[in-house]
């Protein structure tokens, strides 16, 4: 969007489809943003949702665990390391009101931070865990009891389980 806003005397245009080499269909958008449909803006700055960073890949626990928990209400876009995660969120923010984008929040693991750290992040909408790393939520017993009520299995299979 800032290589855009940069430019004058230009014409967008659209990659509607894409056949490997070579084959492109275009669609003309004309000269100005204000041209663009919203369904078009939505395509190019993505969700109409606002944006909630957090560590890992699609692959990965974090993403799939706040994809479930917040997925409804957030787009939930992993970015790799917690410092990619305070860098996604600062620029989604500082860009979001200039280009019509969605505000953002993170969530990270704790990894042992300093309750000062701690603060300092959540100061910038950047939201630590109370445990080292997602995984170790899967340990507490709460939760664990939770995940079997929800999938329709009794609660007491971990109670035979630690029995055992």
């Amino acid at each position: 969007m800032e290589f855009i806003n940069a430019r004058s005397n230009f014409e967008l245009v659209k990659i509607k489809e894409f056949t490997h080499p070579n084959k492109f269909k275009f669609e003309f958008l004309g000269d100005s943003l204000e041209n663009i449909s919203t369904e078009c803006m939505v395509e190019i700055l993505g969700s109409r949702k606002p944006i909630l960073f957090c560590e890992g890949s699609k692959t990965d626990y974090d993403y799939k665990i706040y994809e479930k928990l917040f997925g409804n209400s957030y787009t939930v876009i992993p970015t790799g390391n917690c410092l990619s995660v305070e860098n996604s969120v600062d620029a989604c923010n500082m860009h979001a009101s200039t280009y019509s984008i969605q505000s953002a929040i993170g969530i990270i693991d704790s990894d042992l931070k300093s309750s000062e750290e701690v603060e300092r992040l959540r100061t910038k909408n950047v939201y630590s865990l109370r445990c080292n790393e997602i995984e170790m939520l899967l340990l507490d017993e709460s939760i664990f009891k939770a995940v079997l009520n929800r999938t329709f299995k009794s609660a007491s299979i971990f109670d035979d389980f630690k029995e055992a």
